[in-house]
């Protein structure tokens, strides 16, 4: 029992402080421009395959 409730208490972050390592992350004008380049790789492949292009 004394395993199972130190896993569950670990599983919870119990004794690190500020419990969690969630980081706030922003997308920056790097990020969009390589989604939209793939945005635009996947609307060409679309279109070329089905002829409209």
């Amino acid at each position: 029992m004394a395993e199972a409730l130190a896993e569950a208490m670990e599983a919870r972050g119990f004794g690190r402080p500020g419990r969690t390592f969630l980081k706030d992350y922003r997308m920056r004008n790097r990020d969009w421009l390589v989604l939209s380049g793939g945005l635009l790789v996947l609307i060409a492949g679309l279109l070329g395959r089905h002829g409209w292009g």
